[in-house]
């Protein structure tokens, strides 16, 4: 790997001497504004470019091997030129200014999409059918990105947007689910996530944050809904059960006590 992370570079065009058949090359926390320079290094397959301030990455269309592409941490308001870059397995635009995540439809070969921290309030992924791994958190959804298609989605992140209902097709076509982050957003009762006690291989919910939270006996009746879930809102679920039922027991011990006392004036 070439590290030049933490250089201060505003410029690539003067490390261009260096050599240019690593595979890996970093140019991380840096003064980037642009890619100009990018494209000698033809035969990257793993480019980390994120925490610069780069607005323009119409140079990375050269390098068209890549195949993990970091550019988290950046300026980026639109996706265009991606779509060259047919090889990418993994790509991460989290903290950036995207509204939108167009021009992707030829990234065949992507499985993991992290696109957090923007200011999206829709997401077409519909053309990435290989996706495993799917991050759309911290945006301004009010509904699920439309997923039928991603059938081999493992790990989903939708939490902080603002979704109140979630699709039936769900649970009948993304049903290798493992791990659902839906923490603050607006599910307000079991009603609305009665549907993913049908995922199979679900393992790992977060609904931290959301009004169902507050509902009474809300861990106990979880337990209930979902016996095989191992983690919930980011606690071991038998924790969490067990210290429910004995809160539980407590409480009924006091309101018996209270009701007797009360019989005895």
């Amino acid at each position: 790997m070439l590290a030049l992370k933490g250089l201060d570079l505003t410029s690539l065009s003067s490390v261009n001497s260096q050599s240019v058949d690593v595979p890996k090359l970093d140019i991380s926390n840096n003064l980037l504004t642009c890619m100009e320079g990018i494209d000698v290094w033809q035969k990257l397959k793993w480019l980390n470019a994120s925490h610069n301030q780069i607005r323009s990455i119409k140079h990375l269309k050269s390098c068209s091997n890549i195949n993990v592409l970091n550019l988290g941490y950046n300026k980026l308001s639109n996706t265009k030129h991606l779509n060259k870059l047919k090889e990418l397995n993994a790509l991460i635009l989290n903290n950036n200014e995207l509204d939108s995540i167009d021009g992707l439809s030829a990234l065949k070969e992507l499985n993991t999409l992290v696109v957090s921290s923007n200011n999206l309030e829709t997401a077409d992924v519909t053309p990435l059918k290989k996706l495993q791994k799917l991050s759309i958190s911290h945006n301004k959804l009010y509904e699920f990105p439309f997923i039928q298609m991603q059938k081999d989605i493992k790990d989903l992140k939708l939490n902080d947007n603002k979704i109140k209902k979630i699709p039936e097709y769900l649970v009948t076509s993304c049903v290798r689910i493992k791990i659902l982050d839906l923490g603050n957003n607006c599910l307000n009762d079991f009603q609305s996530i009665d549907c993913l006690t049908k995922l199979a291989h679900l393992e790992n919910l977060n609904l931290r944050g959301n009004p169902i939270c507050s509902i009474e006996d809300y861990h106990l009746k979880m337990k209930d809904k979902f016996p095989n879930l191992k983690i919930l809102d980011y606690k071991k679920m038998s924790e969490l059960y067990f210290k429910a039922v004995k809160e539980k027991a407590e409480k009924n011990a006091i309101d018996n006590l209270t009701s007797k006392k009360k019989k005895h004036k």
